[in-house]
């Protein structure tokens, strides 16, 4: 496990140790239901002379009901035979009510028929224990079940919050991904369409995606995928959002830009961690795109009149593998009428249903349909839906689409 992964390992362990609300097994709210006043009382003393700090009693089915709505119990010590509401109804009252249905229910009965302990059970009993009292039998299983209880609220409140949080970086990785706004600025500066999609396979990805200006003429566009999925690469994607924007100025040649964000991130990542990108410039004056890739997959270029779509290399060194890694700067014309599509290699390694991968050809033939929608989000939703129609199940990877059309 990388040192990112373990510091994220370490700080879940120390949140499910501390969640708020918690309380120590000896704590626990034991709520003691016995019509007998003379057993009743025992009960309590014993419990008390071993630990147990917080222990309520109630005389009858009725008043364990009201006694539980009031201050629900982390478990419940329950005599069988009583009068009015015996154990098992009461056992069967407080399984149908929602507060109460994950309670340990600890039954005390004198019953040696095994159709009664049957029934018990049935009745939504956690665990049986037979008067007289094996003194140190109660207090082991009770110890149990409320160590039990306190873990599993733990883990309960953990993963709600871990799920709070991992839908807040959900969105803080959307927010890294350029606004509607933004992508309108461009169409009205450069007078190009654009559009692009994103799709986690999980609660946060390693993909990104983006398009800046340049100067009057030119702007920039890449997609980016962290080697990986989940929490590690989605934290990558904010780290190398951040040297991307440091590193503008270099835009204007694509391969200067790739080599510097190399160096940024071979000082940075862990060993086995890279990522692969494809950064592209258009420049609307020579009608043209320059462009350079580290081990992404090929864009697809198609032109406005007929012919076979043009793959655009997407070869060369992840970043971040080797510091002594060059990229190669390579050209293509793009005339007016001309679409480019750029992806990421969860369209292209996704399996359909007969175990075969889209591939370079494959996207080059959805992108030569795709092309002639009427606009680029039409184009992008083309591609995406081609996609849901060939694949099964879950995504197995983040999955990136951009459009680019003159």
């Amino acid at each position: 496990m990388s040192d990112l992964g373990m510091a994220y390992a370490e700080t879940g362990m120390r949140a499910l140790l501390d969640e708020p609300g918690v309380r120590a097994p000896h704590e626990s709210r034991i709520l003691v239901v016995e019509d007998d006043p003379t057993y009743r009382t025992l009960l309590l003393l014993t419990l008390k002379r071993n630990g147990f700090t917080n222990v309520q009693t109630a005389v009858d089915g009725n008043d364990a009901l009201a006694q539980a709505a009031a201050a629900p119990p982390d478990l419940v010590l329950l005599d069988i035979l009583m009068p009015d509401m015996d154990g098992f109804t009461l056992c069967r009252r407080m399984r149908a009510d929602p507060r109460f249905a994950d309670i340990p229910i600890l039954v005390q009965t004198v019953l040696d028929n095994p159709n009664d302990r049957v029934r018990a059970f049935r009745c939504g009993a956690t665990d049986l224990v037979t008067k007289p009292l094996d003194t140190r039998e109660l207090i082991a299983r009770i110890s149990i079940h409320v160590e039990r209880r306190q873990l599993i609220e733990g883990l309960t409140g953990f993963q709600s919050r871990m799920k709070e949080e991992l839908r807040l970086a959900r969105q803080m990785q959307h927010d890294l991904l350029p606004t509607e706004a933004a992508i309108e600025a461009i169409r009205a500066r450069y007078r190009v369409d654009v559009a692009g999609y994103f799709e986690p396979c999980s609660e946060i990805g390693g993909d990104l995606w983006g398009i800046r200006p340049i100067d009057d003429s030119r702007f920039g566009v890449y997609v980016l995928d962290f080697a990986g999925h989940g929490v590690a690469s989605a934290l990558n994607t904010f780290r190398i959002q951040t040297m991307i924007a440091e590193l503008w100025a270099l835009a204007a040649e694509p391969a200067m830009l790739l080599e510097n964000l190399n160096q940024r991130l071979c000082e940075t990542l862990s060993i086995g961690q890279f990522a692969t990108m494809f950064f592209a410039t258009l420049d609307l004056g020579y009608a043209a795109i320059e462009f350079a890739a580290a081990g992404a997959p090929a864009g697809v270029l198609v032109g406005h009149a007929e012919g076979p779509p043009s793959l655009l290399d997407g070869t060369g060194l992840p970043l971040g593998l080797s510091s002594a890694a060059s990229y190669p700067c390579r050209h293509a014309a793009m005339p007016p009428g001309a679409s480019l599509f750029l992806v990421s290699d969860g369209l292209l390694e996704a399996r359909d249903r007969d175990g075969a991968m889209l591939g370079a050809a494959g996207l080059s033939a959805v992108a030569a349909r795709s092309a002639s929608e009427r606009n680029a989000g039409a184009a992008v939703a083309a591609v995406v839906d081609d996609f849901v129609r060939r694949t099964t199940g879950p995504l197995a990877d983040d999955l990136t689409v951009v459009c680019l059309r003159r």
